[in-house]
């Protein structure tokens, strides 16, 4: 997937809603009345209608722009920060063992003593991404900042620190809007982006 590193302004970012729901969920209950889940295949899909975000023409302009940059060009996204969860810690992370000395960086979310491990594929390259061992010392880490990979000079490392994008594409393959006029003021009004 072919990624434009860029992310929209953080004033549409932070207006938006942010939906998270697993594609392919089945729920069984049994004759007793028990439910049972199923989850054929898939993974969490994260979504972000970014129109509660547009509050001025300058707004809708520049994600009007996206929309064209991703749909006219080679490009199949864009980066995306969600204000909800973009804070990486020693606390709420965790390392993969890819084999040949790789890692792939990931956040865990706990509850109940359950622990579920999301791969983080887009870093941000500020210069605050760190890479820890289980005792909390730093390690030396190459990252590839475009897949969430990284090698270690030494040692075996188990959490990192730093801020993470998520890549996003738009999911309708038409931009919808209408531009309603007052004596007041211009207001272009989005349907769901």
């Amino acid at each position: 997937m072919a990624i434009l590193a860029q992310r929209l302004s953080s004033r549409i970012e932070r207006g938006a809603t942010r939906v998270v729901v697993h594609p392919s969920r089945i729920k069984i209950y049994t004759g007793n009345g028990n439910l049972k889940q199923v989850f054929p295949s898939g993974r969490l899909k994260h979504t972000f209608d970014a129109s509660h975000g547009v509050r001025s023409q300058a707004d809708y302009m520049e994600l009007l722009g996206a929309f064209y940059a991703v749909m006219g060009t080679p490009y199949d996204g864009l980066l995306w920060r969600d204000w909800a969860d973009y804070i990486a810690t020693a606390a709420n992370t965790t390392v993969t063992d890819l084999g040949g000395g790789s890692y792939q960086l990931a956040r865990v979310y706990s509850f109940g003593g359950v622990d579920f491990v999301r791969n983080i594929t887009r870093p941000v390259n500020d210069g605050t991404l760190a890479v820890q061992d289980a005792g909390g010392s730093a390690l030396t880490a190459t990252v590839d900042y475009s897949g969430g990979t990284f090698t270690v000079a030494s040692g075996t490392p188990a959490t990192w620190s730093g801020y993470f994008d998520v890549p996003v594409t738009f999911t309708d393959n038409e931009w919808r809007a209408r531009l309603e006029v007052s004596t007041q003021n211009l207001h272009l009004v989005n349907e769901s982006i």
